[in-house]
């Protein structure tokens, strides 16, 4: 997969909350009935105690959204793997959770089946970092939190802002999971991010949050300027195109992220330049070749492959 396309997925059992205010609480909390992982629509996971209020609707909304993924492995679980791995105690904070969310559905969307693997450490309840803005770290959860963004370990703590229309930016989230190249300087005390799901692109001209270019609009290859829903060739005048249906023909580039040619479920295919559906687990791949694999992980015996053995499905229940 090129390097434009970085998915925003963080190892380990990470831990960082911050405090926000109400008046910042992201659009999941209007989402008071979401089903709990396995199905059920409310009560505990388990036998773990659930709690009330705003994590319990982040643990619900995010746990279902993993048993809907667990699923393509013919897990059925009560949800109480996903709950222990979020529910690590500790303060609330709505930015991280929504970051959260956001990734974990970017990254299914890209490839369906990769719910295996996924430890953000945007979804779990747990201590809050120490270490000040500036300072040297290691990772995000050594940072300090605060109100200004989601706190990173860039070498030194800094700030991920989600940027608003109008803004200075530096790069884009895309829906995908995928961010563009550096549009931008990033400053001393952080860095803004336009998301996609906002509606809102990096505009590589002026260099703020401005909304997905439309089909036809001239487009930078990249900058993910036309969101994930059409993508940017990379050729002179460029402008945003409609993706592929799958046969539908095409031409890979280093500039143009794989799964922004065609259509959701697709990748183009380097020797029959041609749309094809992502290729089932078992199927011939190269290593390098995730991206063609309906789980997006290539094997070390060049074969299209869950990205862990089921026994170590971390988020998943028995069977």
């Amino acid at each position: 997969m090129s390097n434009v396309r970085i998915l925003q997925v963080a190892a380990g059992l990470g831990l960082v909350i911050a405090a926000c205010s109400s008046a910042e609480r992201p659009p999941f909390y209007v989402a008071t009935s979401v089903p709990a992982e396995g199905g059920a629509s409310s009560g505990s996971s388990g036998g773990v105690a659930p709690r009330t209020g705003a994590p319990e609707e982040f643990i619900k909304s995010f746990c279902g959204m993993v048993g809907a993924c667990c699923t393509g492995y013919g897990r059925n679980t009560d949800g109480s793997p996903c709950r222990a791995f979020v529910d690590q105690g500790g303060p609330f904070d709505p930015l991280r959770a929504q970051a959260c969310l956001d990734q974990f559905s970017a990254l299914t969307k890209l490839h369906p089946l990769a719910c295996a693997t996924f430890q953000s450490s945007d979804c779990v309840l747990a201590a809050r970092g120490t270490t000040a803005l500036g300072a040297t770290c290691t990772r995000d959860t050594d940072c300090a939190p605060s109100d200004a963004g989601v706190p990173r370990c860039r070498s030194v703590c800094t700030l991920e802002r989600r940027g608003k229309l109008g803004e200075t930016c530096t790069r884009t989230f895309a829906l995908d999971g995928s961010q563009s190249l550096l549009n931008g300087a990033v400053e001393a005390d952080g860095y803004t991010m336009c998301w996609e799901k906002d509606g809102l692109v990096c505009d590589a001209t002026t260099k703020k949050c401005g909304p997905v270019h439309d089909l036809g609009k001239p487009c930078d290859p990249f900058q993910l300027e036309c969101g994930s829903g059409a993508w940017c060739p990379q050729e002179t005048g460029a402008t945003c195109s409609a993706p592929l249906a799958i046969g539908g023909e095409c031409l890979p580039t280093t500039a143009v992220p794989q799964g922004h040619y065609c259509d959701a479920g697709g990748y183009c295919d380097a020797t029959s330049k041609k749309c094809k559906a992502l290729d089932a687990v078992g199927a011939a791949c190269a290593q390098a070749e995730g991206f063609k694999c309906v789980t997006g992980t290539c094997n070390g015996s060049s074969k299209c492959a869950t990205p862990v053995e089921a026994k170590d499905l971390l988020l998943c229940g028995s069977r």
